[in-house]
């Protein structure tokens, strides 16, 4: 019974993170020769997940921060066939704060997780730039 938990989770995750990436790409794929910044605040249900994706050049740097409510599981990733790369992971954080270079083309997420069994709230800001 468990397995079969862990089973449909990782398939929910997996079918809202290719969800997003398709909704999201649109949105962003507009601006990925100018900069351009997100500011925004979510409110992330119990043990739920919130991502944010956009396809950055190898020329553009992605400069990122956000601070929440309560602990989260941070990360940012990009998918390559069927794998998953991460490339950012923070765990059990308020906040963090960086700045990210892509090495090819690519549609790269940012994701936040929630471990508690209440709403976390964050805000956060992304700007993708050209490198100069």
């Amino acid at each position: 019974m468990l397995t079969l938990l862990k089973i449909v989770f990782f398939s929910f995750i997996i079918a809202s993170v290719l969800g997003c990436a398709s909704q999201k790409a649109h949105h962003h794929a507009a601006h990925m020769h100018h900069e351009y910044t997100e500011k925004i605040k979510e409110a992330i249900k119990p043990l739920g997940m919130h991502e944010d994706c956009m396809e950055l050049m190898p020329n553009q740097m992605l400069d990122y921060s956000f601070e929440s409510s309560n602990s989260l599981n941070f990360n940012i990733h990009y998918h390559d066939d069927s794998e998953i790369i991460y490339l950012v992971i923070a765990d059990n954080t308020f906040k963090e704060h960086g700045s990210f270079c892509p090495e090819k083309q690519q549609y790269y997420c940012l994701m936040w997780t929630n471990p508690h069994n209440e709403i976390v709230n964050i805000s956060y800001t992304y700007t993708a730039r050209q490198m100069q």
